[in-house]
């Protein structure tokens, strides 16, 4: 009789083992699929991102890329054209001391900031 109920113990206590060690791989089998699917998703768009940097990369190998950056970065031209290079405005309104002005000196512009 005790013999039956140690056998009966060890039985359910080795039962009870085995479901949870089933338990944790079925875990971390599930864990890892959905570790595939994230991964799977992030291929899919670094795939795009090759794309687009395949499809760049065959632009700027044109000829005609070529000549764009040599015609507006590097002021070049084609042979028989003329480069013309137009003289920066000194005189604009975006000058913050205007010619016409009278400049103060710094001492001036406080004391007219704070008692004027």
């Amino acid at each position: 009789m005790i013999l039956k109920r140690i056998i009966l113990v060890l039985t359910v206590f080795l039962l009870l083992c085995l479901i949870v060690n089933f338990s944790k791989q079925t875990l971390r089998l599930w864990q890892a699929g959905r570790i595939v699917e994230v991964k799977k998703n992030e291929l899919e768009v670094f795939e795009k991102i090759n794309l687009d940097l395949k499809k760049e990369l065959e632009e700027v190998k044109s000829l005609r890329y070529v000549e764009e950056v040599a015609r507006e970065k590097l002021g070049m031209a084609k042979e028989g054209e003329k480069v013309v290079i137009l003289p920066i405005n000194t005189n604009s309104t975006n000058n913050p001391i205007s010619t016409n002005e009278e400049i103060k000196p710094n001492w001036r512009k406080w004391w007219g900031l704070f008692i004027y």
